[in-house]
């Protein structure tokens, strides 16, 4: 049975009756979401850590084998950790990126666990590399939020550098949301069903020169129609005839409100397709999926922006009333 289960425990780790295993069925994404919930309280991050979420993730994500590619570790059959690595290619360079990311309960940190995780995915990735070769530059990148220094340190020690940071903005509140025109010829409509793909379509070429961009394909996709996510009532899309050339896909997170209490809507997705740039749509859409959200009965917005992004986002945001909160996602990078 062990063999069958691919259960394997790491001599680095001195923490007795530790074991390692793949998922064994769907009863594991419900402790992997009670595993998320005590850390990211512990860490002070907001999460929602639902299972049905967490199942869909990882049974909708391209570039991953579940029963390979995912780690659980537990002491004494109870959950204290995980990793997970998927792989993708960089649209812009071309690099071949094995991403991960993990968690360790706070009541087993400092015992190595973390580290082993860390080298177990690296074993993986270079498991896949030596089976299917090929000239592409490789790279293992790892995310880790501001607030968990020690995760910096330990990717640090194992040889990742930083490569790039993220910044959360929020918007206190949804006053003053300023009206502004859309260009002549260009303007919103509602979204039709017939429009999703489309709307799809036209973000992955607007993100194409984005860092770390890759095509996420059909599986993701068809993922993103059936997420939570998904909320096209309060999407703003710009159009000059029929080319979509704008795009805020808004959402609200109901869960994360209900469980802290707030009424947070996400500005998201925001992007200009490169032949309409620099012409005020995306402030455009900006002001005008502000007002939706407080229509909605959304009382503040967030989003998610690179602090490097080319296009001067975060300038722009700033611009709209957004400021960098204290919370921050750290990308770091080891070639392979």
């Amino acid at each position: 049975m062990q063999d069958q289960l691919n259960i394997f425990v790491d001599e680095m780790v001195n923490i007795p009756g530790l074991c390692f295993r793949p998922v064994q069925s769907p009863v594991d994404y419900a402790r992997i979401a009670a595993l998320r919930a005590e850390t990211n309280r512990h860490d002070g991050i907001e999460s929602t850590d639902d299972p049905a979420q967490i199942q869909h993730f990882f049974e909708t994500m391209e570039g991953f084998n579940l029963q390979r590619d995912l780690i659980l570790a537990e002491v004494n059959g109870e959950m204290v950790g995980y990793a997970r690595v998927r792989e993708y290619e960089e649209t812009q360079t071309g690099k071949r990126i094995f991403s991960m990311y993990g968690m360790v309960h706070p009541a087993q940190r400092g015992q190595g666990l973390g580290r082993a995780l860390v080298r177990r995915v690296e074993q993986i990735a270079r498991t896949v590399l030596a089976q299917n070769p090929g000239e592409q530059p490789a790279y293992l990148d790892a995310f880790v939020n501001s607030y968990s220094a020690n995760a910096q340190d330990l990717f640090q020690q194992e040889g990742f550098t930083l490569e790039r940071i993220f910044y959360r903005m929020i918007r206190p509140d949804l006053e003053n949301i300023p009206d502004l025109p859309l260009p002549p010829g260009i303007e919103t409509r509602p979204v039709l069903p017939e429009h999703y793909r489309i709307i799809w379509d036209a973000a992955m070429d607007a993100f194409r020169e984005h860092w770390g961009f890759h095509d996420e394909g059909e599986e993701a996709y068809q993922g993103y129609l059936a997420s939570d996510e998904f909320q096209p009532e309060l999407w703003q899309i710009a159009w000059e005839g029929d080319q979509v050339v704008g795009i805020v896909r808004s959402f609200v997170d109901r869960k994360l409100n209900e469980r802290y209490h707030f009424r947070r809507g996400w500005t998201e997705d925001i992007c200009v397709r490169k032949a309409w740039r620099d012409k005020g749509i995306a402030k455009a859409l900006i002001a005008r999926s502000l007002q939706t959200l407080k229509d909605h009965g959304m009382d503040h917005a967030a989003l998610g922006v690179d602090a490097e992004n080319a296009s001067g986002a975060l300038r722009i945001y700033e611009s709209m009333g957004y400021r960098v909160d204290g919370s921050q996602d750290i990308a770091l990078r080891k070639a392979l």
